[in-house]
């Protein structure tokens, strides 16, 4: 054990004070080789962690050196959030001292898995390899308060046909209304579009859903983008209205939300 090596143990053949030591010096061997293993592992995470930064924000340093890339706001924005990302793993480390040290407690906190692998996909775009990356997390995460949530250039029918929107919406939809949140009876569900054929007599199909909207409801009031906004920050509590929001007609008491 002097030499570092925690494998070794002791056999006991008796049930008297010998045994017991015996037994107490497996344990203990057992511990430090645990923590010893555990150091380890540290190591190479912590090591892994902060390798995977340093790659990225190298490989668009060497873009724009080679004259690869350019020195845009997306890629200036890139390395700069991949040192942020290096501050904030050391930040964590010493975070991770503090709790193993008891000077503060261990709190632990939700993660919205979908923007976080959107942001490390987005990183990973900028290194230039010729690579595709397609994120999905099922099932959709809508824990927060408000939640956006929008389909590719393909499935949102800006770029492909109709059915391929289709295709989208008989996936997805499924999954939000049959959500815990939507069937505790808290959650709307807005679909709509973003734009139309700017025509005076365009109409922009939205549909809205909720526990509390009958099935099958009309509702002949003209709304607009903003009429959206305002609802939505009726239905977070909020009062300050934003814009022309402040003017535009709620949607809140029409489907009875």
């Amino acid at each position: 054990m002097a030499t570092g090596d925690y494998t070794r143990r002791v056999t006991a053949t008796s049930h008297d004070e010998v045994g017991e030591l015996a037994s107490a010096f497996n344990t203990m061997a057992a511990d430090l080789e645990a923590v010893d293993r555990q150091r380890r592992e540290l190591v190479a995470n912590v090591s892994h962690e902060l390798r995977t930064p340093v790659s990225a924000l190298r490989a668009v340093l060497e873009n724009l050196v080679d004259g690869v890339g350019e020195p845009d706001h997306a890629t200036l924005g890139a390395a700069l959030d991949q040192t942020e990302r290096l501050s904030r793993l050391v930040t964590d480390l010493l975070d991770l001292s503090r709790v193993d040290a008891g000077i503060v407690p261990l709190r632990r906190e939700r993660l919205a898995l979908q923007g976080f692998l959107d942001e490390t996909v987005a990183e990973a775009r900028l290194t230039g390899r010729q690579v595709s990356y397609v994120v999905r997390v099922d099932p959709p995460d809508l824990s927060a308060r408000f939640t956006f949530i929008t389909p590719n250039m393909c499935s949102s029918m800006h770029d492909c046909s109709v059915n391929e929107g289709d295709a989208w919406l008989s996936r997805w939809m499924p999954k939000f209304l049959d959500s815990p949140q939507y069937q505790a009876g808290n959650t709307a569900v807005f679909l709509t579009f973003d734009e139309d054929d700017h025509s005076a007599n365009n109409h922009i199909a939205t549909l809205v859903m909720a526990p509390s909207v009958p099935a099958g409801m009309r509702v002949s009031t003209a709304f607009d983008h903003y009429s959206m906004l305002r609802t939505t920050e009726e239905l977070l509590g909020i009062s300050t209205y934003l814009g022309r929001a402040a003017t535009a007609t709620s949607m809140r008491d029409p489907f009875h939300l």
